[in-house]
Protein backbone atom coordinates (compact mmCIF):
# COMPACT_ATOMS: atom_id res chain seq x y z
CA UNK A 1 0.00 0.00 0.00
CA UNK A 2 2.17 2.90 -1.23
CA UNK A 3 -0.51 5.66 -0.34
CA UNK A 4 0.27 4.57 3.79
CA UNK A 5 4.14 4.43 3.37
CA UNK A 6 4.27 8.51 3.25
CA UNK A 7 1.49 10.02 5.36
CA UNK A 8 2.73 7.44 8.25
CA UNK A 9 6.22 8.42 8.17
CA UNK A 10 5.05 12.31 8.63
CA UNK A 11 2.77 11.26 11.57
CA UNK A 12 5.59 9.08 13.18
CA UNK A 13 8.49 11.40 12.89
CA UNK A 14 5.98 14.15 14.57
CA UNK A 15 5.87 11.63 16.99
CA UNK A 16 9.65 10.91 17.50
CA UNK A 17 10.62 15.22 17.11
CA UNK A 18 7.98 16.04 20.03
CA UNK A 19 9.21 13.35 22.73
CA UNK A 20 5.52 11.87 22.14
CA UNK A 21 4.49 8.22 22.12
CA UNK A 22 2.99 5.61 19.89
CA UNK A 23 0.19 3.94 20.76
CA UNK A 24 -1.06 0.81 19.58
CA UNK A 25 -3.25 2.18 17.00
CA UNK A 26 -5.17 -0.94 17.53
CA UNK A 27 -8.80 0.16 16.99
CA UNK A 28 -11.13 2.53 14.84
CA UNK A 29 -12.64 5.22 16.64
CA UNK A 30 -15.57 5.56 15.32
CA UNK A 31 -16.63 2.78 16.99
CA UNK A 32 -16.28 4.62 20.43
CA UNK A 33 -17.72 7.68 19.27
CA UNK A 34 -21.15 7.46 17.08
CA UNK A 35 -22.95 10.69 15.87
CA UNK A 36 -24.47 12.67 18.21
CA UNK A 37 -28.74 12.60 18.03
CA UNK A 38 -29.82 15.92 16.41
CA UNK A 39 -33.12 17.02 17.66
CA UNK A 40 -35.15 18.48 14.72
CA UNK A 41 -38.49 18.71 15.51
CA UNK A 42 -39.08 22.17 15.27
CA UNK A 43 -37.49 22.18 11.94
CA UNK A 44 -39.50 19.26 10.69
CA UNK A 45 -43.36 19.90 9.15
CA UNK A 46 -45.21 16.60 8.96
CA UNK A 47 -47.47 16.25 5.78
CA UNK A 48 -50.40 14.00 4.31
CA UNK A 49 -52.28 14.25 7.99
CA UNK A 50 -49.54 11.85 9.17
CA UNK A 51 -51.41 8.85 8.27
CA UNK A 52 -49.41 5.72 6.85
CA UNK A 53 -49.18 4.71 3.76
CA UNK A 54 -49.71 1.08 2.28
CA UNK A 55 -47.43 0.78 -1.33
CA UNK A 56 -50.35 -0.46 -4.08
CA UNK A 57 -48.63 -3.27 -5.92
CA UNK A 58 -45.09 -3.29 -3.61
CA UNK A 59 -44.91 -7.21 -2.88
CA UNK A 60 -45.36 -7.73 -6.61
CA UNK A 61 -42.70 -6.08 -7.84
CA UNK A 62 -42.53 -5.11 -11.55
CA UNK A 63 -41.30 -1.30 -10.68
CA UNK A 64 -37.47 -0.06 -12.38
CA UNK A 65 -35.06 -0.72 -10.51
CA UNK A 66 -31.82 1.67 -9.03
CA UNK A 67 -28.97 0.78 -11.01
CA UNK A 68 -26.47 3.17 -9.27
CA UNK A 69 -25.02 3.01 -5.63
CA UNK A 70 -22.92 5.14 -3.83
CA UNK A 71 -21.19 4.97 -0.38
CA UNK A 72 -18.45 6.14 1.62
CA UNK A 73 -16.68 5.32 4.88
CA UNK A 74 -14.00 6.36 7.31
CA UNK A 75 -11.64 5.29 9.73
CA UNK A 76 -10.10 6.94 12.46
CA UNK A 77 -6.92 5.37 14.26
CA UNK A 78 -5.69 6.99 17.63
CA UNK A 79 -2.03 6.82 16.68
CA UNK A 80 0.05 8.47 19.66
CA UNK A 81 -0.01 11.14 21.77
CA UNK A 82 2.55 13.69 23.22
CA UNK A 83 2.73 16.42 26.38
CA UNK A 84 2.26 19.61 25.17
CA UNK A 85 2.47 21.76 28.85
CA UNK A 86 -0.80 20.67 30.93
CA UNK A 87 -1.99 19.31 27.69
CA UNK A 88 -1.81 15.66 26.35
CA UNK A 89 -2.08 16.25 22.70
CA UNK A 90 -3.79 13.51 20.64
CA UNK A 91 -2.63 12.37 17.66
CA UNK A 92 -4.59 10.30 14.70
CA UNK A 93 -4.41 9.01 11.21
CA UNK A 94 -7.63 8.78 9.32
CA UNK A 95 -8.41 7.43 5.75
CA UNK A 96 -11.54 8.09 4.00
CA UNK A 97 -13.08 6.57 0.48
CA UNK A 98 -15.53 7.13 -1.47
CA UNK A 99 -17.10 4.61 -4.67
CA UNK A 100 -19.92 4.29 -7.04
CA UNK A 101 -20.90 1.35 -8.41
CA UNK A 102 -23.71 -0.13 -11.50
CA UNK A 103 -25.37 -3.19 -11.25
CA UNK A 104 -25.09 -4.86 -14.51
CA UNK A 105 -25.83 -8.47 -16.26
CA UNK A 106 -22.47 -9.69 -15.14
CA UNK A 107 -22.39 -8.09 -11.50
CA UNK A 108 -21.08 -4.56 -10.75
CA UNK A 109 -19.20 -2.19 -12.65
CA UNK A 110 -17.33 0.99 -11.10
CA UNK A 111 -17.58 4.24 -12.33
CA UNK A 112 -13.93 5.19 -12.54
CA UNK A 113 -11.72 3.80 -9.30
CA UNK A 114 -12.46 4.48 -5.90
CA UNK A 115 -11.74 7.75 -4.14
CA UNK A 116 -8.94 7.18 -1.34
CA UNK A 117 -7.48 9.96 1.00
CA UNK A 118 -5.54 10.08 4.33
CA UNK A 119 -4.15 12.86 7.10
CA UNK A 120 -2.78 12.87 10.42
CA UNK A 121 -5.25 14.87 12.93
CA UNK A 122 -3.65 17.20 15.40
CA UNK A 123 -5.51 20.01 17.56
CA UNK A 124 -4.09 23.40 15.74
CA UNK A 125 -5.42 25.25 18.99
CA UNK A 126 -3.36 23.47 21.56
CA UNK A 127 0.00 22.92 18.83
CA UNK A 128 -0.05 26.41 19.20
CA UNK A 129 2.16 26.87 15.97
CA UNK A 130 1.13 25.80 12.03
CA UNK A 131 0.60 22.34 11.05
CA UNK A 132 3.47 20.16 10.13
CA UNK A 133 3.08 18.47 6.78
CA UNK A 134 0.30 15.54 6.35
CA UNK A 135 -1.88 17.17 9.14
CA UNK A 136 -5.25 18.47 9.22
CA UNK A 137 -6.75 20.23 12.05
CA UNK A 138 -9.53 18.54 14.39
CA UNK A 139 -10.60 22.00 15.51
CA UNK A 140 -10.72 20.85 19.23
CA UNK A 141 -10.74 23.57 21.58
CA UNK A 142 -11.03 21.39 25.02
CA UNK A 143 -7.35 19.61 26.89
CA UNK A 144 -10.08 16.68 27.87
CA UNK A 145 -8.56 13.83 25.60
CA UNK A 146 -11.64 12.56 25.10
CA UNK A 147 -12.85 15.38 23.31
CA UNK A 148 -9.35 15.95 20.72
CA UNK A 149 -11.03 12.39 20.12
CA UNK A 150 -14.36 13.07 19.31
CA UNK A 151 -13.26 16.14 18.04
CA UNK A 152 -11.28 14.08 15.56
CA UNK A 153 -13.71 11.92 14.25
CA UNK A 154 -16.25 14.54 13.45
CA UNK A 155 -13.27 16.70 11.53
CA UNK A 156 -12.51 13.31 9.20
CA UNK A 157 -16.69 13.16 8.72
CA UNK A 158 -17.00 16.56 7.27
CA UNK A 159 -13.78 15.81 5.35
CA UNK A 160 -15.73 12.17 4.01
CA UNK A 161 -18.99 14.59 3.37
CA UNK A 162 -16.61 16.69 0.95
CA UNK A 163 -14.86 13.75 -0.61
CA UNK A 164 -18.74 12.05 -1.41
CA UNK A 165 -20.01 15.17 -2.37
CA UNK A 166 -17.40 15.47 -5.25
CA UNK A 167 -17.26 12.35 -6.58
CA UNK A 168 -21.34 12.66 -6.77
CA UNK A 169 -21.52 15.53 -8.35
CA UNK A 170 -18.71 14.62 -11.02
CA UNK A 171 -20.82 11.74 -11.29
CA UNK A 172 -24.04 14.16 -12.06
CA UNK A 173 -21.69 15.48 -14.81
CA UNK A 174 -20.49 13.06 -16.59
CA UNK A 175 -23.95 11.05 -16.56
CA UNK A 176 -25.94 13.95 -17.01
CA UNK A 177 -27.78 13.57 -13.79
CA UNK A 178 -31.28 11.81 -15.63
CA UNK A 179 -30.37 8.14 -14.14
CA UNK A 180 -31.42 7.26 -10.27
CA UNK A 181 -28.29 6.97 -7.87
CA UNK A 182 -28.84 5.38 -4.83
CA UNK A 183 -26.36 7.14 -1.76
CA UNK A 184 -25.65 5.34 1.75
CA UNK A 185 -26.63 7.57 4.29
CA UNK A 186 -28.04 11.38 4.56
CA UNK A 187 -28.46 13.58 1.73
CA UNK A 188 -28.24 16.85 4.12
CA UNK A 189 -24.73 17.46 3.76
CA UNK A 190 -24.61 17.85 -0.47
CA UNK A 191 -23.84 21.40 -1.70
CA UNK A 192 -26.26 21.25 -3.78
CA UNK A 193 -29.25 19.21 -4.69
CA UNK A 194 -28.85 15.97 -7.28
CA UNK A 195 -32.57 15.68 -9.05
CA UNK A 196 -32.42 11.85 -8.79
CA UNK A 197 -30.55 10.85 -5.43
CA UNK A 198 -32.38 9.53 -2.80
CA UNK A 199 -30.24 8.65 0.62
CA UNK A 200 -30.75 6.03 2.38
CA UNK A 201 -30.52 6.07 6.52
CA UNK A 202 -30.38 2.75 8.33
CA UNK A 203 -29.44 4.58 11.44
CA UNK A 204 -31.89 7.01 12.03
CA UNK A 205 -30.18 9.42 14.94
CA UNK A 206 -32.00 12.75 14.40
CA UNK A 207 -35.11 12.84 16.21
CA UNK A 208 -37.98 14.51 13.75
CA UNK A 209 -41.38 13.66 15.20
CA UNK A 210 -43.24 14.01 18.05
CA UNK A 211 -44.01 11.06 20.18
CA UNK A 212 -47.23 9.72 18.79
CA UNK A 213 -45.71 10.15 15.51
CA UNK A 214 -42.92 8.41 16.33
CA UNK A 215 -45.41 5.55 17.64
CA UNK A 216 -47.54 5.42 14.72
CA UNK A 217 -44.06 5.08 12.24
CA UNK A 218 -42.92 2.34 14.52
CA UNK A 219 -46.34 0.53 13.78
CA UNK A 220 -45.63 -0.02 10.01
CA UNK A 221 -46.38 -3.31 9.12
CA UNK A 222 -44.35 -4.69 6.18
CA UNK A 223 -44.46 -2.63 2.72
CA UNK A 224 -45.83 0.31 4.54
CA UNK A 225 -44.32 4.06 4.27
CA UNK A 226 -44.95 6.63 6.62
CA UNK A 227 -46.41 10.00 6.06
CA UNK A 228 -43.86 12.22 4.43
CA UNK A 229 -42.28 14.66 6.49
CA UNK A 230 -39.51 17.80 5.37
CA UNK A 231 -36.46 19.66 7.08
CA UNK A 232 -33.93 22.04 6.37
CA UNK A 233 -30.25 21.18 6.44
CA UNK A 234 -27.53 23.69 7.45
CA UNK A 235 -27.89 24.96 3.75
CA UNK A 236 -30.80 25.54 4.28
CA UNK A 237 -32.52 23.58 1.62
CA UNK A 238 -35.43 21.85 2.02
CA UNK A 239 -34.97 17.99 2.24
CA UNK A 240 -38.34 15.64 1.92
CA UNK A 241 -38.59 11.97 3.62
CA UNK A 242 -40.11 9.23 5.22
CA UNK A 243 -39.88 5.81 6.76
CA UNK A 244 -40.16 2.87 4.80
CA UNK A 245 -40.79 -0.92 6.23
CA UNK A 246 -38.73 -3.32 3.79
CA UNK A 247 -38.84 -6.05 6.18
CA UNK A 248 -41.40 -8.47 8.07
CA UNK A 249 -41.04 -6.47 11.81
CA UNK A 250 -42.98 -10.19 13.73
CA UNK A 251 -41.05 -11.43 16.37
CA UNK A 252 -38.44 -8.70 16.22
CA UNK A 253 -38.18 -5.61 17.63
CA UNK A 254 -39.99 -2.32 16.16
CA UNK A 255 -37.11 -0.64 14.49
CA UNK A 256 -35.85 -3.84 12.49
CA UNK A 257 -36.33 -3.49 8.63
CA UNK A 258 -37.13 0.13 9.46
CA UNK A 259 -35.21 2.81 6.62
CA UNK A 260 -35.77 6.22 5.89
CA UNK A 261 -35.36 7.36 2.47
CA UNK A 262 -34.56 10.87 1.62
CA UNK A 263 -34.69 13.20 -1.25
CA UNK A 264 -33.34 16.47 -2.03
CA UNK A 265 -36.45 18.08 -2.86
CA UNK A 266 -39.41 20.18 -1.26
CA UNK A 267 -42.71 19.31 -0.41
CA UNK A 268 -45.08 18.77 -2.71
CA UNK A 269 -44.22 15.89 -4.14
CA UNK A 270 -46.66 14.10 -6.21
CA UNK A 271 -47.70 10.89 -3.83
CA UNK A 272 -47.01 8.90 -6.88
CA UNK A 273 -43.64 9.69 -7.50
CA UNK A 274 -43.08 8.56 -3.65
CA UNK A 275 -44.55 5.41 -4.18
CA UNK A 276 -42.31 4.81 -7.01
CA UNK A 277 -39.11 5.21 -5.13
CA UNK A 278 -40.26 3.71 -2.33
CA UNK A 279 -41.05 0.63 -4.71
CA UNK A 280 -37.42 0.93 -5.95
CA UNK A 281 -36.01 0.98 -2.64
CA UNK A 282 -38.34 -2.16 -1.45
CA UNK A 283 -37.29 -4.20 -4.45
CA UNK A 284 -33.46 -4.17 -3.23
CA UNK A 285 -34.50 -6.13 -0.20
CA UNK A 286 -33.22 -8.64 -2.00
CA UNK A 287 -30.63 -10.67 -2.33
CA UNK A 288 -30.13 -10.14 1.73
CA UNK A 289 -27.18 -8.60 2.67
CA UNK A 290 -26.90 -10.98 5.82
CA UNK A 291 -24.89 -11.44 7.66
CA UNK A 292 -23.17 -8.02 7.96
CA UNK A 293 -24.36 -5.81 10.87
CA UNK A 294 -28.20 -4.23 10.59
CA UNK A 295 -28.91 -6.42 7.39
CA UNK A 296 -32.47 -5.92 7.96
CA UNK A 297 -31.71 -2.36 6.83
CA UNK A 298 -28.94 -3.00 4.26
CA UNK A 299 -29.26 -2.98 0.94
CA UNK A 300 -26.93 -5.66 -0.83
CA UNK A 301 -25.13 -3.09 -3.45
CA UNK A 302 -24.61 -0.52 -0.42
CA UNK A 303 -22.71 -3.95 0.97
CA UNK A 304 -20.42 -4.39 -1.84
CA UNK A 305 -19.54 -0.82 -2.06
CA UNK A 306 -18.75 -1.05 1.91
CA UNK A 307 -16.61 -4.13 1.49
CA UNK A 308 -15.33 -3.28 -1.71
CA UNK A 309 -13.84 -0.31 0.28
CA UNK A 310 -13.13 -1.74 3.03
CA UNK A 311 -10.60 -4.53 1.77
CA UNK A 312 -8.66 -1.86 -0.28
CA UNK A 313 -8.43 0.34 3.55
CA UNK A 314 -5.37 -0.67 5.69
CA UNK A 315 -6.41 -3.05 8.59
CA UNK A 316 -5.40 -1.83 12.20
CA UNK A 317 -2.27 -4.10 12.02
CA UNK A 318 -1.06 -2.82 9.49
CA UNK A 319 -1.39 0.78 10.65
CA UNK A 320 -0.02 -0.93 14.12
CA UNK A 321 3.45 -2.34 12.69
CA UNK A 322 3.73 0.57 9.83
CA UNK A 323 4.16 2.72 13.04
CA UNK A 324 6.41 0.89 15.26
CA UNK A 325 8.71 -0.17 12.63
CA UNK A 326 8.20 -4.04 12.27
CA UNK A 327 7.60 -2.69 8.23
CA UNK A 328 9.47 -0.16 6.77
CA UNK A 329 8.16 3.24 6.25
Amino acid sequence: MPFLADKLKLIRRFLVDSGGEIAAADHIEEMAFGPSRLDLRENTTVHEGGIIQPLEGVLEGGEEKIAWFMDGIQHTHLVGACELGDTRLAVHYAIIASLIIQTTRNGFQMFGPPRIEEFGLLSQSHLGCALPEGFTDTGAKSGYFSDQRRSAVFAVRKLRHKLESEHLLDWVKERGGQETILVDGSLSHLPEGVPHAVGLCKDNHPLFLSSEQQRRTHSLGYGERSALFTFRNDLGAEITSWFLRIRQPMGHTSSFGLVRPEIYSGYPIPPTEVDVISRRVFALRNPVAYPRPKWERLIYPVRVCTEFLTNHLPKTETIKWYLHGAMAV
